[in-house]
């Protein structure tokens, strides 16, 4: 683990000293590729720490440091990148944003704030609208977790860059329907968003709006609805 350590505090050396990425863009798919599974084993390795810390009387310290170092590194990485592609990175976008929505809720809050820092350079490069459409593609993942860092970074681009960046029609149509997310947590940060929307469109542009999406969104229950008593009918009694 500490060669790996020294390796990414080399590599990350070495992509800060670097002013022009253009050598790097004809292998930027693969490398970007590296860079997330370095951050997905590391997600591994730490809920394993975890584990161990649990099972264990004293803590291992040393791996915890390691782990989060190694997040910190990879991070920095994806900041940089970012800023030096500018524009250039669009093509990679979808790619960054999945990597970076893999550690937008860590437990750590130093991990989170610079993840944060990535997202922002990234939106700077390719435009926050664009960041947000490829963050919504998993807005209908499994994990209430992933649901709720989405909505956190949609909230943190409408209070970090104007308005006019973004389609707010685009975006309060697919905040909306998790407004009815099973998890307490997920529809505290939907009414969040649908609050900041109201206070950028207006009351005459926002009501309208949401009152349609949440109309669509009944509508598309009462069907479910439907469906379920009709495969399900009314015992005779």
């Amino acid at each position: 683990m500490k060669v790996r350590l020294q390796g990414a505090e080399e590599l990350n050396r070495v992509v800060k000293n670097m002013k022009d990425v253009s050598v790097l863009m004809p292998q930027m798919r693969l490398f970007l590729n590296f860079l997330d599974s370095m951050l997905e084993e590391q997600v591994r390795r730490s809920r394993y720490s975890y584990f161990i810390v649990l099972m264990t009387v004293v803590p291992n310290r040393s791996v915890h440091f390691q782990n989060f170092k190694m997040n910190l590194l990879t991070l920095e990485i994806y900041g940089v990148l970012a800023e030096r592609m500018k524009s250039r990175c669009k093509p990679h976008l979808r790619t960054l944003c999945n990597s970076l929505l893999r550690h937008a809720s860590h437990p750590k809050i130093v991990v989170r704030i610079e993840n944060y820092r990535a997202v922002k350079k990234l939106m700077l490069a390719a435009r926050p609208n664009a960041v947000l459409a490829h963050m919504f593609d998993h807005v209908g993942d499994k994990r209430s977790l992933v649901r709720e860092s989405i909505l956190n970074i949609v909230m943190y681009a409408l209070l970090t860059f104007p308005s006019n960046e973004f389609d707010l029609k685009a975006i309060a149509a697919s905040v909306v329907p998790t407004l009815v997310d099973p998890k307490r947590r997920v529809r505290q940060g939907s009414q969040e968003c649908v609050a900041i929307l109201a206070a950028y469109m207006g009351p005459t542009k926002a009501a309208p709006l949401i009152r349609y999406e949440t109309f669509k969104l009944f509508r598309q229950g009462e069907k479910t609805h439907k469906k379920a008593k009709s495969y399900y009918p009314n015992p005779k009694c």
